[in-house]
């Protein structure tokens, strides 16, 4: 019996991912809704999230002469200009929203 009651409750979740519910299904078998609902028990899957294909991010190139090392002291002359470029937009940002210098 346990067998069926399982097969059937893989019926109705099926049926309730195409879009029915458990009122229109009990309406067009002749049961009470309260019925169906006893019978359903929903399947519990063994992943927590959908995995869907993400898009490839491209890879950027430093321009030649700008190279990344943590172990180095920056001062203003050692950066390239590009950096230079990227601090003082970063600083008007940080003006523009917290308002202060």
């Amino acid at each position: 019996m346990k067998k069926g009651l399982k097969s059937l409750s893989n019926l109705i979740e099926e049926l309730i991912i195409e879009g029915y519910t458990i009122p229109e299904l009990a309406e067009q078998w002749g049961f009470h809704p309260t019925t169906i609902a006893c019978a359903y028990s929903p399947s519990k899957k063994g992943f927590k999230y959908i995995d869907f294909e993400q898009q490839k991010k491209e890879v950027v190139e430093l321009p030649k002469g700008d190279s990344i090392t943590f172990n180095k002291i920056y001062t203003w002359e050692s950066l390239s200009e590009l950096e230079k470029l990227f601090y003082e937009q970063y600083k008007e940002k940080h003006i523009a929203y917290y308002g202060i210098q």
